[in-house]
């Protein structure tokens, strides 16, 4: 009979570390999914560059790759020189929607004007930039650089 005993308690003691094993892993998971599921993110693609009588035309589709809605989604033209101590000039700003949800997509295009655009000087960038709101708070992403009539996609950080 103590046989028995000892045996019906080595058997709780494993399923009880199991079970506590198994709850723990559960609770990981939990933890892994919800953190993902509060971020948004913003991608820019470039459908297009061209230049047109007054500017340079910046097609872009801006998509939302999830999980999360993407809330107040901007994108900014920025023109960084080094006559401006470090600080950026915005060229040109457009709204791409109140609310992106996951997959969405939206199309937009940054105006560069022709007079304003200094490509031969090496002093000068151009940078294109997108504004939202996700679960997390504000996120200000930095999507391409454009030089010389093209768009250079910078890598992810």
């Amino acid at each position: 009979m103590a046989l028995v005993g000892v045996v019906l308690g080595v058997v709780a003691i494993a399923v009880s570390i199991a079970s506590a094993w198994f709850a723990r892993e559960q609770v990981r998971l939990v933890r892994r999914q919800t953190g993902r599921d509060f971020g948004a993110t913003v991608v820019a693609e470039p459908m297009n560059v061209s230049r047109g009588s007054n500017h340079y035309l910046y097609e872009l589709r801006v998509t939302n790759a999830g999980p999360a809605v993407a809330r107040d989604v901007s994108v900014d033209l920025v023109e960084w020189a080094d006559e401006r101590n470090g600080l950026g000039y915005i060229v040109d700003h457009q709204d791409v929607a109140p609310a992106l949800q996951r997959g969405e997509q939206r199309d937009v295009i940054l105006r560069l004007p022709t007079d304003a655009a200094r490509f031969e000087n090496r002093s000068v960038a151009y940078e294109i930039g997108a504004d939202y709101y996700d679960d997390n708070g504000l996120r200000n992403e930095r999507l391409a650089l454009a030089f010389d009539d093209s768009l250079i996609l910078l890598p992810p950080a």
